[in-house]
């Protein structure tokens, strides 16, 4: 049996880490598990190392051994076959060294973007092991060729999603039966500023889930719609299953071209209005599996929400489509599993 530590949020649910320590066991998996914030609280809650962060600030050597021996010491007795760190951004350059000899294939995989413009998704420190890892994963093609400077192992590793909570939790009556708009993310102004302009515009319901929203204007109209915190497991599909329409939207700091969401939504019966990527493009056709939008356009955003809630055939063609063509083109975490896996074979072969 092949013996998986993971080094990540793995404890928490419906995280990507999370999901992936789920694949590994349904998959037959020997799954040990390090949580990336353990021995962290407080560097990570107070307010002034968040300031130190925010300004640039690397963390103390002090606070980054603290939290990465106890990582170490359990990579060194468990004698695992692989490493799988998602992120990493305390893992220095000779961490990753000390548990390569340990025999084990070590590998990163991102689910940020290496060169984020948000501080909070990169470190130094991460940074600088790039070079000794056995293969780097990254979810966004633009990092590929940013990373191949440094490691020629790399690979576009897109997103996935997870069948077992991500999946149709509606009765077919419920099904497209509740609210026009709905939108399950955290606050940022373009986001903010498109919806306030499609409530304007259109005499719509609209629902929005997700953390940040107080810092909505004090007469923005989306604050009688913000209905809470984030949406998890079978909350979340049931709310994309109801919905008659969910909206993708893109984090330009992060260089997105798609998300999580551009895999979860129509796989939990969503009808999928996002941002026009060519990333989007590609998994989805446009009009027929799912509708997109220009991020810079309000106009186009009111126009494609106010179309797809006159047209019941065509919404509810686009979320059998979408669907469809999401499980067609195999983007569980078990599927990406099977493609590490393929590596590994080769690196345990070489």
């Amino acid at each position: 049996m092949i013996k998986v530590v993971i080094y990540g949020e793995a404890h928490s649910y419906g995280t990507g880490a999370w999901c992936y320590k789920e694949a590994f066991l349904r998959l037959g998996f020997e799954v040990l598990v390090y949580d990336s914030a353990s021995c962290l609280d407080s560097y990570l809650t107070n307010f002034w190392w968040r300031m130190h962060r925010r300004l640039g600030g690397v963390i103390p050597e002090w606070v980054r051994r603290r939290h990465v021996l106890p990582f170490l010491k359990l990579c060194e007795e468990s004698s695992p076959n692989v490493v799988f760190v998602l992120k990493g951004l305390y893992l220095a350059e000779h961490d990753i060294v000390r548990i390569k000899a340990t025999g084990a294939w070590v590998i990163n995989v991102n689910h940020d973007d290496f060169y984020s413009k948000n501080r909070n998704n990169w470190s130094v420190t991460q940074r600088s092991a790039l070079p000794v890892y056995d293969h780097i994963f990254t979810t966004r093609q633009v990092n590929v060729k940013e990373v191949l400077t440094f490691n020629a192992n790399v690979e576009f590793f897109p997103f996935a999603y997870n069948p077992s909570i991500h999946r149709i939790c509606c009765s077919e009556y419920e099904l497209g039966a509740g609210v026009d708009v709905l939108f399950i993310g955290t606050h940022e102004d373009s986001r903010a500023g498109l919806m306030e302009k499609l409530v304007e515009s259109l005499p719509i319901t609209l629902e929005i889930h997700g953390g940040g929203w107080e810092r909505l204007g004090l007469n923005s109209p989306l604050r009688a719609r913000v209905k809470g915190p984030g949406l998890w497991g079978e909350d979340m599909a049931r709310a994309i299953g109801a919905a008659k329409i969910s909206l993708g939207f893109l984090r330009k700091e992060n260089r997105d071209e798609y998300t999580q969401r551009s895999f979860e939504i129509p796989v939990c019966g969503g009808v999928f209005l996002a941002e026009r990527t060519p990333a989007h493009q590609r998994f989805f056709v446009e009009g027929v599996e799912a509708d997109f939008f220009d991020s810079e356009s309000a106009e186009e955003l009111i126009a494609k929400v106010k179309a797809l809630l006159a047209d019941n055939v065509r919404r509810e063609s686009m979320r059998v489509a979408g669907r469809a063509a999401v499980l067609q083109q195999k983007h569980t975490y078990a599927d990406r599993i099977r493609r590490l896996m393929e590596f590994y074979n080769q690196w345990k072969d070489c």
